[in-house]
């Protein structure tokens, strides 16, 4: 639009250097100029004849004296000789970074905004569908399936704009993150709604990209391979900080999450804070009272075996195993309940039921949730006697993270990054996958009292535990 202002400017009746000389075409060049507002272009060269033509008027106006030189007329013969805009399509791309896939793929992540005004939003452009303008998964199909936009131009002009979406995402890469809890690249716990690096509590900046030491990262929507994650995600909810109230009614003590406002006040030496004052003394009494609802020191046995995933990297690493945890009884005896309490720890929060084991969920389901949950319990529902011989041999594998031999269709095997908490009317039959789990009895009878108003009152505040671990100053990675 600028240069279709300047042309018109030149042929201006008043003050035009270009006004009065004929044959030019100028008002016809900056129509033509106008035209490509909002689209990509490409100049279209001229005939030879033409090209000659102008170049010959160029050059017979430069050997004229400084005084009689027209400079304007000039530019203008050089503007015509870089051809005809033409063009090509109908919008334009907003780059924003380039995102590396979990499978080493690139994909450009940009928005498409058209001549008319319309956004696409942010859309992913893979490396297929920009390498050529034709096919089925060529450019024009991707941009039809994401926009009212098309392209007219071919191979060799898109190779154009392939390099300035290149130039635009230089120094922009953004590593895409598949499996929720901690990643062994980056060494950062990714949670629901933020991150955790060492003890620096990181937020998603509104692409939802996590920044570290110049590195951007992007927890995925779903799992490797578009799978859908199977257990909802973990919250820790940034920006909150717990308090504990005056007592209830019945003496009991009581807590609520409130905004954080500004930095924390740093405690006197050797004092906890008043927020960590909060998390101990709701930690003891959740622990107190689980051991009356248990009746006995496996609540101990369960709190630590669900804690102990926040240091499966380091103890695997050591061990090259992991155990799970197993809550066995007979029915509506209470195991669905306290494995919920126990989710509750590293921030699954609400959750009712993990994964069933009947004939809804597939062997493959029980990988698919190994995969997605990195030193994340990964919670499985209603193991039985009639559980498939294939979903057995999975949760006993997933001690070791034995790697199948079965053979992928897409050639790449199922990385295992957690191990399972069970819940189940029996145990395995097998004594060397029982080995591999801690095993706690739930029954009424050994309750000591009932505890669930209290656990369903505060279970929504457990979380804190998890976030204390990873952001607060307990973490040893770095």
């Amino acid at each position: 639009m600028a240069l279709a202002r300047k042309l018109a400017q030149l042929v201006n009746p008043i003050g035009g250097k270009l006004k009065g000389i004929l044959g030019l075409g100028v008002l016809d060049l900056a129509e033509q100029y106008r035209k490509t507002r909002g689209w990509y272009y490409t100049m279209k060269p001229m005939s030879d004849a033409t090209t000659a033509r102008w170049l010959k008027r160029m050059e017979t106006e430069r050997a004229k004296v400084e005084e009689d030189r027209n400079e304007d007329l000039i530019w203008f013969c050089d503007l015509r000789l870089k051809g005809i805009p033409t063009p090509v399509g109908n919008f334009r791309l907003n780059c924003f970074y380039t995102l590396v896939r979990a499978d080493g793929k690139r994909d450009s992540v940009v928005e498409i905004v058209t001549d008319q005004g319309e956004r696409s939003g942010r859309v992913r452009l893979d490396a297929e569908s920009f390498s050529v303008a034709s096919g089925r998964t060529g450019f024009r199909t991707w941009l039809k399936n994401h926009a009212n936009a098309g392209w007219k131009g071919g191979d060799v002009v898109l190779q154009e704009l392939q390099l300035d979406i290149l130039h635009d995402s230089a120094f922009m890469d953004v590593q895409e993150v598949t499996a929720i809890g901690y990643d062994v690249n980056s060494k950062i716990w990714f949670m629901g709604d933020c991150a955790y690096a060492g003890d620096e509590e990181l937020l998603a900046d509104e692409d939802g990209v996590y920044w570290h030491n110049g590195m951007g990262y992007l927890l995925a929507e779903t799992g490797s391979q578009s799978q859908p994650f199977l257990q909802v995600l973990p919250l820790m909810h940034p920006g909150q900080m717990l308090e504990e109230e005056k007592p209830g009614a019945g003496g009991e003590a009581c807590w609520r999450l409130a905004e954080a406002k500004g930095a924390k006040a740093e405690p006197t030496k050797g004092a906890l804070s008043a927020e960590e004052t909060a998390e101990n003394a709701l930690f003891a009494e959740m622990a107190a009272r689980l051991k009356e609802a248990l009746g006995g020191y496996d609540a101990f046995l369960v709190i630590g075996a669900v804690a102990s995933f926040f240091g499966r990297p380091e103890f695997f690493r050591m061990e090259k195993c992991f155990p799970g945890l197993f809550l066995h009884g007979e029915t509506k005896q209470g195991k669905s309940t306290t494995m919920q309490w126990a989710m509750e720890l590293p921030g699954f929060q609400q959750m009712s039921e993990g994964l069933g084991l009947g004939r809804d969920s597939t062997p493959v389901g029980l990988q698919i949730g190994l995969e997605q949950f990195s030193s994340l319990p990964f919670w499985l529902s209603d193991y039985n006697a009639a559980v498939s011989e294939d979903k057995q041999e999975i949760i006993h594998g997933a001690f070791n993270a034995r790697t199948t031999g079965k053979y992928a269709a897409d050639g790449v095997l199922r990385k295992k990054r957690t191990m399972f908490v069970i819940d189940g009317e029996s145990r395995p039959v097998k004594t060397s996958t029982r080995f591999r789990y801690l095993q706690v009895l739930i029954s009424k009878r050994n309750m000591a009292s009932n505890q669930v108003w209290w656990f369903e009152r505060n279970r929504r505040f457990f979380f804190r535990w998890a976030g204390g671990y990873c952001g607060g100053g307990k973490s040893s990675r770095n």
